[in-house]
């Protein structure tokens, strides 16, 4: 539901239209949006009245969620390929490793402004827990998602990447102890993290393993208690997650707002490619020539454009989706229609340039 806002809010600003988000009824909860976030704006009805006159009709001024999400899903749209403000790209390319999601997390941090009441619960969640820095975050999506969209990790998959980035860090700091910040939908994940990991201080938000399981975070306590994760998740200083995860993905936006920089600070333990629902175009352009070698590889040559399939939106079968992170990328050839490996080298990322209009 937050990517999908985040999109329609992503289209209303490229477009200059108004967002009305009407979320009576929505799955998760019997409540609405505000009522754990912030309103979007004051203008809460489909009410064009006070909207720019220069418009003609109300559709031409209000972008709705429920009306474009099966838009995007069938046809082409300009914003689906990762894409950012014509005025900032300049200054983006240059400072920031990933443009697109540093756009996006500014869209999702807003979407995510918390009402005042659910302040005092994250306060006393982070005094509770003694959440201090530096402290790497663990996101275990379990339960609905494996063998669905994702393959089962083992914590020992997780821990590695968390080892290695406390182990980097400590060459030139000392750090005098190791911390890890738990969230997941599986309450024995913590169980098994202690008795594998005693060395860690392990802390987790207290009951939200059970209110995030299945039978639990469809009501208002269970999305209480995932909001909560996901801020305690965005304050971490390196997350271990699988992107197959909407949370993951969230967290990864966040972590935009809270760095100068952080597209290094999320591993992913499936698709190394991240993508927005729906803004899931993906684009490499070949810098160098390459003729494939065997069967299953792709011939590119310079210039070419490469869309990269990612797991939940392209290829099916995980071994050839997105960059392998093996020195190989999977991806179709636009101008030869055919599908393979590549050099991972030989491709730099192809990010499109809209012109969605000044900020205000």
């Amino acid at each position: 539901m937050l990517h999908e806002a985040t999109m329609c809010l992503l289209t209303a600003y490229a477009t200059h239209r108004t967002l009305v988000l009407t979320t009576n009824g929505w799955r998760f909860t019997p409540s609405t949006w505000d009522t754990f976030m912030m309103p979007l704006s004051t203008c809460t009805a489909n009410d064009t009245r006070d909207m720019d006159p220069k418009n003609q009709t109300a559709s031409a001024r209000v972008v709705q969620l429920q009306s474009l999400i099966g838009e995007w899903n069938h046809s082409p749209s300009n914003f689906r390929p990762r894409a950012i403000p014509a005025d900032l790209a300049r200054r983006l390319k240059t400072f920031h490793g990933d443009p697109p999601t540093w756009w996006v997390g500014q869209l999702v941090s807003f979407l995510l402004r918390p009402q005042p009441h659910l302040q005092p619960t994250i306060q006393t969640q982070g005094e509770k827990m003694g959440f201090q820095r530096p402290i790497v975050g663990l996101q275990v999506r379990r339960s609905d998602k494996v063998n669905v969209e994702a393959a089962l990790h083992s914590l020992e998959e997780y821990m590695k990447h968390v080892e290695e980035y406390y182990d980097l860090r400590q060459q030139h700091e000392d750090i005098k102890e190791r911390r890890l910040f738990l969230a997941t939908d599986d309450p024995s994940v913590f169980t098994e993290l202690n008795k594998k990991y005693p060395q860690y201080n392990i802390s987790r938000v207290e009951g939200s393993a059970t209110a995030a399981s299945v039978n639990s975070r469809y009501n208002k306590d269970g999305l209480s208690a995932v909001l909560v994760d996901l801020y305690f998740l965005s304050m971490c200083d390196f997350v271990v997650c699988t992107f197959t995860s909407n949370i993951c993905r969230a967290v990864y936006e966040l972590l935009q707002t809270r760095h100068g920089d952080a597209s290094m600070k999320v591993y992913s333990l499936d698709s190394s490619v991240y993508y927005l629902t729906y803004y899931d175009i993906h684009y490499l352009r070949a810098v160098y020539n390459h003729e494939a070698r065997f069967v299953g590889e792709l011939s590119i040559q310079v210039g070419d454009l490469i869309h990269v399939e990612n797991y939940l939106f392209g290829n099916r079968d995980r071994s050839l989706s997105g960059n392998l992170r093996n020195g190989s990328t999977f991806g179709i050839n636009k101008r030869t229609g055919k599908r393979g490996l590549f050099p991972s080298y030989k491709a730099v990322e192809e990010i499109v340039e809209e012109n969605m209009g000044e900020y205000d």
